[in-house]
């Protein structure tokens, strides 16, 4: 997992080009998960555990992004 969009895309479209197995990066920014807010892990905690629990296609990259609270889904 990274905030480093730019240089991992770059190298997972080099290794797809050549054919090459890449990592399964989840990728994230820090306009969705501050760094100096201090709630941003417990976030990032249940984004991560709800992507995985999905069961996604992680046959390429993913972002992953905050999920609402359950008291704000209503």
């Amino acid at each position: 997992m990274t905030e480093n969009v730019t240089d991992f895309r770059r190298i997972e479209a080099r290794a797809l080009a050549a054919g090459e197995r890449t990592a399964q990066l989840i990728l994230t920014t820090d306009r969705r998960f501050p760094r100096g807010d201090p709630g941003t892990i417990g976030r990032l905690v249940l984004a991560l555990d709800e992507l995985l629990t999905a069961s996604p296609d992680t046959t390429t990259t993913l972002f992953v992004t905050p999920i609402t609270s359950p008291s704000s889904r209503t």
